[in-house]
């Protein structure tokens, strides 16, 4: 009889659904899973949208993965990304311009908060003027279009189109934080060069303020 009565409670057990006894501990757990959200790209059609939904081949690349990088120049912001170079000058020029899928110059559109960077210029041996005068250390993110977008930016966007966006005082300020000083230090051993930067940011009751050097 002993052996009936315990073989019926191991059925029974066997029985229940194991979502019934876990069930509110279940429904917590999706409650408080987070969420990604689709990123949104501004430059491929100058209008809001979901990455997904753009035809064209967009890269976007934000401060987290600059940061993880120990990005400090453009050569080692689009190392990891295809089709995008980085050529380097000879003498005291240093980095040259970005070449989108082989196409550079003057035909890859570079623009710094929606403004369009002056194209370059070269006066022989003895001068150039480049367009690759950026403080990657003011940011905050960047989208490149790979391909042509002249129907949107014109000619000069033949090869593609860079886009830098640029930090505000509230990137670096949240709650009731009013104020920030940053101070950043480094070494290059492929040059043995040596760089600092800083960065302080103030705001007040209807206005704020920031200021990199």
């Amino acid at each position: 009889m002993r052996l009936c009565v315990l073989s019926l409670a191991l059925l029974a057990a066997l029985a229940v659904p194991a979502h019934a006894e876990d069930g509110p501990a279940r429904s917590a757990a999706a409650d408080n899973q987070v969420k990604a959200m689709d990123r949104v790209v501004v430059i491929a059609t100058r209008t809001k949208c979901a990455l997904a939904d753009v035809p064209n081949t967009v890269d976007d690349i934000d401060r987290a993965q600059m940061d993880a990088r120990q990005v400090h120049d453009l050569k080692e912001l689009f190392r990891y990304e295809p089709g995008i170079t980085v050529t380097s000058g000879f003498g005291r020029f240093g980095i040259g311009d970005i070449r989108v899928r082989g196409l550079g110059g003057n035909r890859v559109r570079i623009q710094t908060d929606g403004i369009v960077v002056p194209d370059a210029f070269s006066i022989g041996s003895f001068s150039n003027a480049n367009r690759n005068f950026v403080d990657l250390e003011t940011v905050k993110r960047v989208e490149v279009v790979r391909g042509p977008t002249s129907s949107l930016y014109g000619s000069d966007a033949l090869g593609g189109t860079v886009a830098f966006v640029t930090r505000d005082p509230e990137d670096y300020l949240s709650g009731d934080k009013r104020s920030h000083v940053g101070v950043k230090l480094g070494f290059d051993g492929a040059w043995d060069g040596r760089f600092a930067g800083a960065t302080v940011a103030q705001a007040g009751e209807r206005w704020s303020g920031m200021l990199a050097a």
